[in-house]
């Protein structure tokens, strides 16, 4: 995740006061949705034209940030900033307050670097713990301690208790492994697991379906309004906003979840 950087003296700068005190509230508040947007997709502050459609923003709003300085239309005369693209605009000092998009991605896959080196010492070639082939401790020889369950996953229902199969093995009775996967995308809002996946393929590689719920999850999870249709906003994310899938991905560790 990427924060929004703004400096503590915006609201009272110049280029604020000079916007007309009865449309400063809408044209600051597009200037401040379309900065969170650049920062979450890493565009290094560059808005083309299609994303201010998406953005909703007026015509005449765009142009008092111009006029302001606060952003840039092509074959604006600053030498700070680079040119946006015909019909786009750019964030004047963007990268003065925010990670240029190449420092974040390299700094996320350093984490992935990193992240992959743990879970591969935690694992010994013959997957027994503590890397001893029989599971018992290198010094006392003693058999390992089973480690304790992990945390219970955000695609555990909660607000149920959870009900035991005839071995007691915490599944619902009756049910194998792809009709629980069918419960958990339900209950997530999934209907085509099986598009998810292929969705995700050319950006994280191939997941394991509770891997695929536990992002889609993630995604919904921050949305700011109710979101009716699962499959279609998370189609939307994976076009508009890979970069935020693979981060969420590396965060949540989905390669481990089986």
């Amino acid at each position: 995740m990427v924060w929004q950087r703004i400096d503590d003296q915006f609201g009272v700068s110049q280029k604020v006061i000079r916007i007309p005190r009865k449309r400063r509230q809408q044209v600051v508040g597009l200037w401040t949705l379309a900065n969170n947007y650049a920062v979450r997709a890493l565009t290094d502050g560059v808005l083309e034209e299609h994303e201010l459609d998406e953005l909703d923003a007026k015509e005449p709003d765009v142009a008092e940030l111009v006029r302001v300085g606060l952003w840039h239309s092509k074959g604006h005369k600053c030498s700070e900033c680079s040119q946006p693209p015909a019909g786009g605009v750019i964030v004047h000092d963007f990268l003065d307050y925010n990670p240029s998009r190449e420092k974040v991605m390299a700094e996320r896959e350093g984490e992935r670097v990193r992240k992959a080196a743990q879970r591969r010492s935690k694992r010994s070639p013959s997957g027994t713990p503590d890397g001893t082939p029989d599971g018992r401790g290198p010094v006392s020889g003693d058999p390992v301690p089973s480690r304790p369950d992990p945390v219970p996953s955000p695609l555990t229902d909660m607000t149920h208790e959870p009900q035991s199969g005839p071995v007691g093995d915490g599944s619902p009775s009756g049910l194998d492994g792809g009709e629980i996967v069918s419960l958990r995308a339900r209950a997530a809002g999934i209907k085509d697991l099986a598009k998810v996946m292929r969705l995700l393929r050319p950006i994280v590689g191939t997941v394991s379906e509770a891997g695929a719920i536990e992002l889609v999850q993630e995604t919904t999870r921050r949305a700011r309004d109710e979101v009716k249709n699962v499959d279609a906003y998370f189609a939307r994310a994976c076009r508009s906003s890979p970069d935020e899938v693979r981060a969420d991905y590396d965060r949540l560790d989905v390669a481990a979840i089986a």
